[in-house]
């Protein structure tokens, strides 16, 4: 405080004091405005809620909003389940308000990172093909990079035997193409 009302004189000081605690002190450490999604997010409300004296939030508190990420976390599950070290590292916050804090390139994206190597016809498509969702009626879909199903054909491929014969389909597959290549 002393070197504040030294650098700025003691008007002007009082002047910051006040804006700063109008504020509840957010403009005293941060980098940026608060994200959209996290600035009007209720659940927030105070800069408390994440952050604990003056130090950056902790994953805990990122984890206890985002409970989906935070399930592959503890199931090691998926593309998070297998990161170590804190969400800010690549979601910052504090970028401002119509930053994306998703930090998500699609052209560099390793999908053995995420449990589903690509093969065969998947290879060439567009991340659209399957990561774009029917959300409901009102909204006609939207991109959707966590927590699809993937574990049988089935889930994204129509099935062409109509229940008749098994859906364990990556096994028949694996079998068909060792006797074509024999």
């Amino acid at each position: 405080v002393v070197s504040t009302i030294y650098y700025y004189g003691p008007q002007r000081a009082r002047q910051k004091i006040r804006k700063l605690i109008s504020q509840r002190g957010a403009t005293a450490i941060l980098s940026g405005p608060l994200v959209a999604s996290h600035a009007n997010n209720p659940k927030i409300g105070h800069c408390t809620v994440c952050h604990r004296f003056f130090s950056s939030p902790a994953s805990a508190a990122c984890l206890s909003c985002h409970k989906v990420i935070a399930q592959r976390m503890t199931d090691q599950s998926g593309f998070h389940g297998k990161l170590t070290g804190q969400c800010r590292t690549c979601h910052p916050d504090h970028a401002g308000v119509d930053a994306d804090i998703r930090n998500f390139d699609t052209s560099k994206f390793d999908h053995n990172l995420a449990n589903y190597k690509l093969q065969g016809g998947h290879i060439g498509l567009p991340c659209r093909e399957c990561h774009l969702v029917k959300v409901d009626e009102d909204i006609k879909s939207q991109t959707k990079y966590i927590g699809l199903n993937f574990e049988k054909c089935d889930d994204c491929h129509r099935d062409p035997h109509e229940g008749q014969v098994s859906t364990a389909c990556q096994k028949r597959v694996k079998v068909a193409i060792r006797r074509l290549k024999d």
